[in-house]
């Protein structure tokens, strides 16, 4: 016997306290969020950190409620009362942070306020819709537990997603939970791509394959999920939903081709003119002639050199070079536009095409002669291995780069200092505060990499 109505309205089911619970950490952390300098306005940055959040709470929320459903009512809920109380969960989850980011337009002014609804919708709200669905498909399994399973499904979604930053030439990720993370720090143009849209496409063709499943596989008499319902189903209902599983199945087997998902055999394709020296694989998008290939060699030949006596390290292998035709390019295959990005424990770099004798190409290479003084799964200056110490990461590349410019560190610290002192320039920053671990990102990028790369070209000039 199936009850007509769910004997628990939303509101009751808010002031339950498992549920004010969740809304007032979502509460909290949005609040949070908004005051950080640069995610206190509606944007990216703003729809990534919560999307990181709203998503989980949400997921543990509809396990709540799906369970106090059960529990209040004399036989098990119909269905579509559930997927009803999911949704109302959803749109309230949702609103919280846009509360948030509201109270903040107050004092923090947004010049695209459009743009940052998209994102929302995009990142937050398309992946809290997906949480939502896959929520109520774990609260209605026969098991114990359903909170740690929808925590688990969480946790493997995003490892399975991050593991390629690890392991591929790419910074960006596409993840149905959390969305579009871009990877480049410096780059402050980020917009919506077609390729997010047709992730999200697929994202929707994922939410409606979990729901159509938890429809055919819905007891009405247990109130749980069954193989014995699903069996029972007719034949068409079942082949539509295979049909759409196998589209959803293909479009991420595809994720190379569609382009959230670009691996390293991807980039080498695009990147098809390839050539080995000594100490470089080199993978370039412009077809080059000899001269130029010559001229290339030579040059990152001679920085090998130098680099190998300033650490005094010989690498054991050779460094994959990977030169992009322009920024659009390198964006689509790997997310940094014009932010050049050093991976020292794959012994590769990319950069956008360089002048003969570029500063940069030191600075990058520098990062991956570091990796021999490394630590962690990295190989980079970090605590525990995890947290890293972007100050000394970041300096001793500018510290080995050195005379690559029109002054040196020392040179444009002692003109900072000078300004300073004539009030002419704000106050400089204690250089305790940029070596910290978390000190550097608080402080201007051009202040902070000259005053420690200074530092660290004084410890080397005076120690060794």
């Amino acid at each position: 016997m199936v009850s007509e109505l769910a004997p628990l309205s939303l509101t009751q089911i808010l002031r339950r306290r498992p549920q004010w619970v969740l809304a007032a950490i979502l509460a909290m952390t949005s609040i949070g969020i908004v005051l950080q300098p640069g995610f206190g306005r509606l944007n990216y940055y703003f729809a990534l950190s919560t999307a990181l959040v709203v998503p989980l709470l949400v997921g543990f929320a509809v396990i709540q409620a799906v369970g106090q459903l059960g529990r209040a009512a004399a036989s098990s809920p119909p269905l579509w009362a559930l997927f009803r109380v999911s949704g109302a969960l959803t749109a309230v989850y949702l609103t919280i942070p846009l509360l948030a980011a509201g109270l903040a337009a107050i004092w923090v002014r947004n010049c695209a306020p459009f743009r940052g609804v998209l994102f929302y919708l995009f990142e937050t709200g398309l992946g809290t819709l997906v949480a939502s669905v896959v929520a109520l498909g774990v609260a209605l399994l026969p098991i114990r537990w359903r909170s740690a399973l929808f925590l688990a499904i969480w946790l493997a979604s995003l490892l399975a997603t991050t593991s390629d930053l690890y392991f591929e030439p790419r910074i960006f990720l596409y993840n149905h939970f959390v969305g579009f993370f871009s990877g480049a720090i410096y780059d402050e143009v980020i917009v919506i791509t077609a390729t997010f849209v047709w992730f999200r496409l697929v994202s929707l063709a994922l939410v409606f394959v979990v729901a159509s499943l938890v429809i055919l596989a819905f007891d009405p008499t247990s109130g749980t999920l069954s193989r014995r319902a699903f069996r029972q189903r007719r034949a068409v209902g079942k082949l539509a939903w295979c049909g759409l599983a196998v589209v959803v199945c293909t479009a991420q087997l595809a994720g190379g081709y569609i382009g959230f998902s670009r691996g390293r055999r991807d980039v080498q394709r695009e990147l098809s003119h390839h050539r080995t020296s000594e100490h470089f694989v080199f993978h370039v998008a412009d077809a080059l002639d000899a001269e130029r290939w010559k001229q290339l060699v030579d040059d990152f030949e001679f920085r090998y050199d130098r680099l190998s006596r300033f650490f005094a390290v010989d690498l054991d292998r050779r460094v994959h070079v990977y030169i992009y035709a322009g920024a659009a390019q390198k964006r689509r295959l790997m997310g940094a536009a014009r932010t050049f990005v050093a991976k020292p424990w794959l012994f590769e770099v990319h950069l956008n095409r360089v002048k003969f004798g570029d500063a940069i190409v030191t600075h990058e290479l520098a990062h991956v002669f570091a990796a021999a003084f490394g630590s962690g799964p990295f190989r980079i200056a970090a605590r525990y291995g995890v947290l890293v110490h972007m100050g000394l990461v970041e300096c001793v590349a500018v510290a080995a780069e050195w005379d690559d410019g029109d002054y040196t560190p020392h040179q444009l610290v002692a003109a900072m200092r000078t300004l300073a002192r004539r009030n002419e320039l704000s106050r400089l920053p204690a250089l305790a505060s940029i070596m910290g671990t978390f000190g550097f990102w608080k402080q201007h990028a051009g202040t902070a990499y000259t005053i420690a790369g200074s530092f660290v070209r004084f410890l080397v000039e005076r120690y060794g």
